[in-house]
């Protein structure tokens, strides 16, 4: 019974507030409609209406509208309701509004006749709802998880009422309470299900959107009186607990979408840990109302007693803040936004339904707007609306067309490192390239507590998948996340072999949905799953772009710990073109084990397109592109070979692709990967592997691009080796770990990177060096040098035939620059340099370094280093854009050198600094705070692929998961069969 103890506590705090009369806290804004607030002005949105694009979003809503065609009044069932509830939403928009939508056409109702044959319509819907909670009545009208379907139900019958009502429609008093009944029927029944646990195993979007629509039902049946008696049993009727009181439904409803999105399942830098598709889906409930809870609690937080739930029955309340306007839910929109690939699709991570685009014209956009409404129009489906959950009528309301839409601004590569996303992108065109790499943690793998500490779980949309990783580029998508179809299928893409990653002894990490339920029979302790992962030396250059990923599975059934693997991922975006990706395998003990490496591409099978094996790899063609995936290793032998593997398609079918595979048994492995992307119209690269002792090589020849690469990972030491390009025009010296020279098919240099290297050479001279060992790069355009510098020196020397004169160059990023014989750069924290024409002198931010410090004390960050080669004044501007899940986000004297920052709870934070000096703003620059001692952060300092469980100060370590059948969810249960296969296949 433990591990129902967090769940019961849960209830046992989430008492309702005092039952009375109708709910009418001063201060907020009741007037109707209170949910789709049309702005007082309906006739602007009548006369918007016939204009593009909202002409076309209104046609599209019919479109789904008139699915309810033809469904009898009566049919409860969960499709014909969802139709309806859509439909009368709908109508009662056009009603409000007063437009007609038939037969492709837009224009105002011809005559009142007209308009009120609109909104009885709606009101007959209406009068038929189903009145219960799905999660209380059996298959196929009901059924455990059908909670979701009552929520979305529930959420479309408020709106379509409160909208009718706004509008002035004549309901009789009959119709308008048979209405209410149905409304609070279904609220009070919603609530009862979750307050005596009949959704305890509903932790994830379940609650999200639950807990929105109960809030929904209750703005709009404000009004509803629920007045308990002295004896309960003398009145059946009587309610001596609030289960019909709509305060109470707020109360709940708010907790629980607070508990979902700023504790449980958004990482502190925004990440949703169901994935793109899941933040999608929960966003159909939480966008509306979070958005009508802004609007009637007119911006401020929700500490009012009455909009906050007591967490003890003489109090006192536990404010929730504004969501809508709450930094983390920000970013979580801006997240969302970075994990659309170049059509405007949504990444297929974790259990994500591929194809499918985001309602970004109806997100909380503050600096961000011009780009939401950018990608909002610039998507496969461009203004999206569609979905259990009717969004036209929002669309129009709150769309605003008049914003001029632009690509988002700043960097195209961006990282998430709470959230295990690192997202490197060549621009935001169709034909651009976009890789999403996967290093997930903790909450970001749907491990989160809530404000009590108790584990919130079991969750169930989360793959393990450290290292995982897809690549679109020039219009198609070639390398895979397989995507997801339903949550009875999930096994057939959800396991390791359907991912770009290594399984160890035929398999990958435990499976998180048991690790998650396993959980709850030792909530105090972390959670018995291995595979997580985190990502560290995160740069974003012009020429080269790095992310590396650790993670660490493979253990005993009886110790996930205990003879595990460590993995290291080193990904480098190269010239924002084509991917390399340097592993590190190292085995306990150097004890041999069983690696395969899997590569999965989008053509053969049932995929279409061709497949091509190839001596070190294999080339996947489709009609616009291709890519060709190279692999060499260090001398223990690879044996390649191919093998069916199964993704989801836009139209949401199961199909099967062809996967390559690399096989080698060895107790540790330097390898390295190339994976580069053509068009079609182009003939294909040549690659070949690089006999290189100690370490793996590759050459790629392009002429087609006038591109050769020469590129390697190998075990640094002190000595110098050379790596030359194909035609042995252009050669690389160094020391380093991992590395390339790319260059022209003349032999020009393009750039050069490397890795864990003291001195780096280039055709001979020497362009860099460093004290200690660390990341050189430099790269050449025409004019233009860019210098990436990754050691501690405050002055590093470099190398270039071009010879420096004032007023003949600007500076970017760069404290000063000497010229007295060979040059010399003084370099803030930002250690990326730009020399290039005249233009103007950016200055440099440097947010110092990072910082340690006790949970509930203040620090100070320190951004004097910051500096401007001009001698400029500089004024700062400091940003919170990562803090720990229920973390208040404090951060003050954000325009002074010297912020302070709140550590209110335990993990990491992270601070951006940006300088301006006049007109010339420098780069962003971020800085890592971490609270608490090494086990409280969930944070792998020691860098050994253990989340902090391993540090000698930590208390537990990951425990074994006991028997496999204690503490499962009913959803676990489901999908037993296909677990139980997979662990004979593993024997």
């Amino acid at each position: 019974m433990r591990r129902l103890l967090g769940p019961l506590l849960l209830c046992s705090l989430l008492l309702p507030l005092p039952a009375g009369a109708a709910w009418e806290p001063s201060g907020l804004d009741l007037t109707r409609p209170r949910l789709l607030h049309l702005g007082g002005d309906p006739e602007a949105l009548a006369a918007r209406a016939v204009q593009e694009p909202y002409r076309r979003i209104l046609l599209d809503m019919m479109r789904r509208a008139s699915l309810a065609d033809g469904i009898s009044l009566d049919d409860d069932g969960i499709t014909a309701q969802r139709f309806k509830a859509r439909a009368a939403k709908a109508w009662a928009f056009l009603y409000a509004i007063g437009i007609a939508v038939e037969e492709g056409e837009v224009r105002p109702f011809a005559d009142a006749a007209e308009r009120q044959a609109a909104g009885d319509r709606a009101r007959d819907w209406l009068l038929n709802l189903f009145p219960r909670s799905r999660l209380a009545v059996p298959p196929p009208i009901g059924g455990w998880d059908r909670d979701i379907s009552t929520s979305e139900e529930l959420l479309q019958w408020a709106t379509a009422y409160d909208t009718l009502l706004g509008a002035g429609y004549a309901f009789t008093p009959a119709e308008s309470a048979a209405i209410e009944d149905g409304i609070a029927d279904i609220a009070e029944e919603l609530y009862t299900d979750y307050l005596e646990g009949r959704a305890d195993l509903h932790q994830n979007n379940h609650r999200s959107k639950s807990g929105a629509s109960l809030m929904a039902a209750g703005i709009v049946l404000a009004h509803l009186e629920s007045d308990p008696v002295a004896d309960p049993s003398a009145d059946p009727s009587a309610d001596p607990m609030g289960r019909r009181d709509p305060a109470n439904w707020i109360a709940y409803g708010l907790t629980q979408v607070d508990l979902i999105m700023r504790w449980a399942l958004v990482a502190g830098d925004g990440a949703y840990a169901e994935g793109p598709f899941y933040l999608r889906f929960a966003s159909q409930n939480l966008l509306p109302v979070l958005r009508a809870w802004h609007r009637i609690a007119k911006g401020r937080a929700s500490d009012h007693p009455s909009l906050a739930l007591p967490v003890s029955p003489q109090g006192p309340h536990r404010a929730v803040p504004n969501l809508w306007l709450h930094p983390l839910f920000r970013q979580s929109m801006r997240w969302q936004l970075d994990m659309t690939l170049s059509d405007g699709r949504l990444a297929a991570q974790d259990d994500g339904s591929p194809g499918r685009a985001f309602y970004f014209g109806l997100a909380p956009g503050a600096d961000l707007e011009s780009a939401f409404h950018w990608r909002y129009a610039n998507a496969r489906t461009p203004y999206e609306g569609d979905g259990n959950v009717e969004l036209g009528p929002d669309a129009v309301a709150y769309f605003d067309a008049s914003v001029p839409p632009a690509p988002p601004p700043g960097p195209t590569t961006r990282f998430y490192p709470e959230g295990g996303n690192a997202i490197f992108r060549s621009d935001w065109s169709e034909d651009g390239v976009v890789v999403v790499v996967q290093g997930e943690r903790d909450v970001a793998s749907e491990f989160g507590r809530g404000p009590d500490g108790a584990p919130v779980a079991p969750e169930s949309h989360e793959h393990a998948e450290p290292g995982a990783f897809l690549m679109d580029a020039f219009g198609e998508r070639l390398l895979l996340d397989p995507g997801y179809d339903n949550f009875l299928t999930r096994y057939l893409t959800s396991e390791p072999e359907h991912h770009s990653m290594i399984t160890v002894d035929g398999r990958g990490p435990v499976v998180y949905l048991a690790a998650s339920s396993f959980w709850l029979a030792n909530p105090d302790e972390r959670p018995p799953a291995d595979g997580h992962a985190s990502l560290f030396d995160l740069i974003d250059t012009d020429f080269v772009d790095t992310a590396t990923v650790l993670s660490r599975y493979g253990g005993t059934v009886e110790d996930l710990t205990q003879d595990s693997v460590r993995f290291e991922r080193r990904f480098l975006f190269a010239d924002e073109r084509y991917l390399l990706i340097a592993d590190r395998v190292d085995t306990e003990q150097g004890r041999p084990r069983d690696l395969r490496w899997y590569f999965q591409g989008n053509a053969g099978e049932d995929a279409g397109g061709t497949v091509t094996m190839l001596p070190t790899g294999a080339r996947w063609e489709r009609p616009k592109a291709r890519v060709d995936v190279a692999m060499a290793s260090d001398g223990a032998p690879l044996t390649f070979g191919s093998q069916p593997s199964n993704h989801v398609t836009d139209a949401k079918d199961v199909i099967q692709h062809t996967a390559l595979t690399a096989d080698a048994t060895t107790g540790a492995a330097t390898t390295l990967a190339l994976a580069y992307p053509t068009p079609t119209s182009q003939p294909p690269p040549q690659v070949t592997p690089i006999d290189l002792p100690g370490g793996a090589g590759i050459l790629l020849d392009d002429p087609a691009s006038d591109r050769k690469v020469a590129a390697f990972h190998r075990i640094p030491d002190d000595s110098l080796f050379a790596i030359v390009t194909s035609n042995g025009q252009s050669s690389l010296v160094t020391d380093g770990a991992i590395g390339l020279i790319d260059t022209h098919t003349d032999g020009t240099v393009r750039f050069a990177w490397v890795e864990d290297a003291t001195r780096i050479f280039i055709n001979g001279p020497m362009y860099l060096s460093s004290e200690e060992r660390t990341t050189l790069g430099m790269a050449w355009d025409g004019e233009r040098i860019e210098i990436f510098h990754g050691g501690d020196e405050s002055a590093v020397p470099f190398g270039t035939r071009r010879a420096f004169t004032p007023g003949s160059f600007s500076i970017q990023g760069a404290c000063d620059l000497e010229q007295q014989g060979i040059a010399e750069l003084t370099l803030s924290r930002e250690r990326r340099v730009i020399l290039a024409g005249p233009g103007p002198t950016l200055p440099a931010a440097d947010p110092g370094p990072e910082v340690r410090g006790d949970v509930g004390e203040w620090i100070t960050l320190d951004g004097s280093g910051s500096c401007d080669a001009d001698g400029r004044t500089l004024w700062p501007t400091w940003k919170l854009v990562s803090a720990p899940p229920g973390s208040d986000w404090q951060l003050s004297d954000a325009a002074s050198f010297s912020p302070k920052l709140h550590l209110d709870r335990p993990g990491p934070y992270r601070v951006e600094l940006t300088v301006r000096a006049g007109d010339d703003v420098s780069r962003p620059q971020q800085v890592l705070i971490l609270a608490g001692d090494p086990c409280e952060g969930s944070y792998d300092e020691d860098r050994d692929g253990f989340i902090d469980s391993d540090d000698a100060d930590c208390d537990a370590g990951i425990e074994a998961a006991g028997s496999p059948l204690c503490g499962l969810g009913f959803e676990l249960v489901l999908v037993l069969p296909a677990l139980a296969a997979r662990r004979r296949r593993n024997r």
